[in-house]
C-alpha cells in the first residue's frame, strides 16, 4: 500500500478537494469524516424546498454543492437531496455531468441502481437532484471492516453488480467508473445485503458520441486507474465489456481483501502491468470457491475487449448459479425493474476489432491477461465509526475525477 493522499470521505463523496490520483479504494485506513471549511450550507437546515422537501440534515458539502437528508412533505419519505453552487452553472462539464446524471436516473430503472426521484431549479439559479436515501456502508468500507470475503458473499454482490451493469446497458450507457467506493452494500433485514450502485455522472452513453466527448476533456482519460481495461485506459472506444472489467477486478479484489493493483500506481505502470502480468487466480484466493468462479473472473480480467464475456446478463446468471440454491436468488438479483419494455432483448456488445497499440503505453496483445496485485494485504485493520447513512447520489457531486 502506498502513502495515503487527500481522498473522499463520507464514504465516498468528495467533500475535500483530491489533488492528483482520484483512486480512494482501501487507502492506508477506513474512510473517515473530514473537517470542511463552511459553505453557508449548514444555514440551509429547516428550509423547503419548492414546497415540497424539509432539509433535516446536512450530510456533506463541498467546494461544487452539498448533500441534505430532506424529507418528503406529505409522504414523509426521506430522500437526498442534492444541489450544485450556482456559480458553477458557467462550467459546462460538470453542469452536463449533472443533466447526464439526472437522464440516467430517468432511463435505468433497476433495483440495484439509485432510484432518481425528483429535479429542480432553486431560486438562485441552483439546480437540484433528489434521489432516494441509502443507508449502509460502502464496498470499500465493508473491505477494510470484514476483511476478504466468503465466497458466497462475494458472489452475491457481484451478480447484484452485474444486474446494474446489465440494466444500464440495456438503456444504452457504460459506467465506466465502478469500484468499491461506488457501491453501497445496504443491509436487506433478512441478513443479506442488497447492493446499490452509485455515480453515473462520467457514464458514457453509446448514442451520444459528441456529449462523450464533452464529458472527457482533452488529454484526459475518465475512470479510475486500477479499475478501467487497457481500452479506456488509453482512451479507445468502450462498450459494456468495460464494466464487465471493471466487475472482474471488483469480485477478486472481495476474495482476497486487498486490491488488485497498488494505489499509487500510475496509469502508465497501470498498463504495463495488465499487458505483463497475471492476477493470482481465484482458486489461490478462496480455495473452497467452485472451479467456475476461477474461470469466470479470468474471463473478466482479460486485457482484449473481444476475449471477455459481453452479456451482463449472462454473467449474472453464472454467479448465481455457482451459489447453494438457498442462496441463488436473493431479491436483490431480480432481472432490470421497469427497464424499457417488459421483455427488452438484453444487449450483448458486438465483437470488435483488437484496439491498435498505442504509442506509449500500449494496449495489451490478445494473449496477455491484466495484472497482478502488488499490494499485500493489511496486516491490520483500523477500526472507524463511520457513519452509515449515505446519500446515493453523493459520489456524483464532485464527478470522478480522471
Amino acid at each position: 500500500m502506498g502513502t495515503r493522499k487527500p481522498q473522499r470521505t463520507i464514504m465516498g463523496m468528495s467533500v475535500v478537494q483530491i489533488a492528483h490520483d482520484p483512486r480512494t479504494t482501501l487507502p492506508d485506513g477506513p474512510p473517515q469524516m473530514a473537517e470542511v471549511a463552511p459553505t453557508g450550507y449548514g444555514a440551509w437546515l429547516g428550509r423547503v424546498v419548492d414546497d415540497r422537501y424539509h432539509l433535516a440534515r446536512l450530510i456533506a458539502e463541498g467546494g461544487m454543492g452539498a448533500v441534505f437528508e430532506a424529507v418528503q412533505l406529505g409522504t414523509e419519505r426521506p430522500v437526498a437531496l442534492k444541489v450544485m453552487h450556482a456559480d458553477l452553472e458557467e462550467d459546462g462539464a460538470i453542469v452536463q455531468r449533472f443533466a447526464r446524471e439526472v437522464e440516467i436516473g430517468r432511463r435505468v430503472k433497476h433495483e440495484n441502481v439509485v432510484e432518481v426521484l425528483d429535479t429542480g431549479t432553486l431560486e438562485d439559479g441552483s439546480p437540484y437532484l433528489v434521489l432516494e436515501l441509502i443507508v449502509g456502508p460502502t464496498l470499500s468500507h465493508s473491505m477494510w471492516e470484514d476483511g476478504a470475503f466468503e465466497w458466497p458473499r462475494a458472489v452475491r454482490v457481484g451478480a447484484q453488480i452485474a444486474g446494474a451493469i446489465g440494466a444500464a446497458w440495456d438503456a444504452g450507457f457504460v459506467h465506466r467508473d465502478l469500484k468499491p467506493d461506488n457501491i453501497v452494500l445496504e443491509p436487506d433485514g433478512e441478513g443479506g445485503e442488497r447492493v446499490e450502485v452509485l455515480d453515473f455522472g462520467i457514464a458514457h452513453d453509446r448514442e451520444v458520441t459528441d456529449e462523450n466527448q464533452k464529458l472527457t476533456r482533452m488529454g484526459q482519460v475518465l475512470g479510475t486507474v486500477g479499475y478501467m481495461p487497457p481500452e479506456q485506459a488509453v482512451g479507445q472506444a468502450i462498450d459494456v465489456r468495460a464494466d464487465l472489467y471493471a466487475l472482474g477486478v471488483l469480485v477478486w479484489e472481495m476474495l482476497a481483501g486487498f486490491p488488485l493493483f497498488d494505489e499509487d500506481i500510475s496509469r502508465q505502470d497501470y498498463l504495463l502491468a495488465q499487458m505483463r502480468n497475471t492476477p493470482d487466480p481465484v482458486r489461490d484466493l478462496a480455495p473452497d470457491a467452485p472451479p467456475a468462479l476461477t474461470d469466470l473472473v479470468a474471463s473478466l480480467l482479460q486485457g482484449q475487449p473481444n476475449d471477455r464475456p459481453g452479456d451482463p446478463w449472462a454473467v449474472r446468471d453464472q454467479l448465481l448459479a455457482m451459489l447453494p440454491a438457498e442462496q441463488s436468488a436473493p431479491a436483490a438479483n431480480a432481472p432490470p425493474v421497469e427497464a424499457a419494455p417488459a421483455e427488452a432483448p438484453r444487449v450483448e456488445a458486438a465483437p470488435v476489432e483488437a484496439p491498435p497499440a498505442a504509442p506509449a503505453p500500449a494496449a495489451p496483445p490478445p494473449a496477455q491477461r491484466p495484472p497482478v496485485s502488488t499490494a499485500p494485504p493489511p496486516t491490520s485493520k483500523p477500526s472507524s465509526n463511520l457513519p452509515l447513512l449515505v446519500a446515493a447520489a453523493a459520489l456524483a457531486l464532485l464527478g470522478a475525477l480522471a
